[in-house]
């Protein structure tokens, strides 16, 4: 999901950053996907000075790197936390369906 949504910036995350942006960022939905590549994005733009971005052409702005995404991730943080999402978990395993057909447990 994170290499669709930066593909089309200029970045030089290699395969090894995804991953590891992958792994910092599990338990995030994919909107907060979205809103963290946002907030990445603007990294290259966040570390130049105002006298700078009037200046530069847009293909002079720096690529976004793997130390924009962890600067992000202390500013996004996920919408559901890991204890509702643990909440959310149980529900299904108790009432969810599957591809083997739904269960219900009975209450005790």
């Amino acid at each position: 999901m994170i290499k669709k949504l930066v593909d089309s910036e200029n970045h030089v995350l290699s395969d090894d950053d995804l991953e590891k942006i992958a792994s910092l960022s599990s338990g995030y939905s994919g909107a907060d996907m979205k809103s963290l590549c946002q907030e990445a994005s603007l990294g290259p733009i966040r570390s130049m000075t105002f006298d700078m971005i009037n200046k530069i052409e847009a293909d002079q702005v720096r690529p976004i790197n793997l130390q924009d995404f962890l600067s992000a991730l202390k500013i996004v943080m996920p919408s559901v936390s890991s204890e509702d999402l643990n909440h959310y978990v149980i529900w299904n395993e108790k009432f969810g369906c599957s591809d083997t057909g739904c269960r219900v447990q009975a209450h005790s």
